[in-house]
């Protein structure tokens, strides 16, 4: 399982290729937020920086900023 928790308590993973999915960690919150996208591959990993979500794979580093 590749997911990372941000500052604010947003789950941040990559469930199956080309997708991120974006929800809360609160209980019975119902918000999901889906983002297709061909860049996105499930062999990044994903790292948290405060509100950033960072992506790697090889030697490149990605980041996303989530409001």
């Amino acid at each position: 399982v590749n997911f990372t928790v941000l500052a604010n308590g947003l789950v941040v993973t990559i469930p199956e290729e080309d997708t991120v999915e974006i929800f809360s960690s609160k209980k019975d919150d119902p918000q999901l937020k889906v983002i297709n996208d061909p860049a996105i591959s499930q062999l990044m990993q994903l790292h948290s920086r405060g509100m950033e979500v960072l992506f790697s794979r090889g030697n490149s580093l990605y980041q996303l900023k989530v409001k």
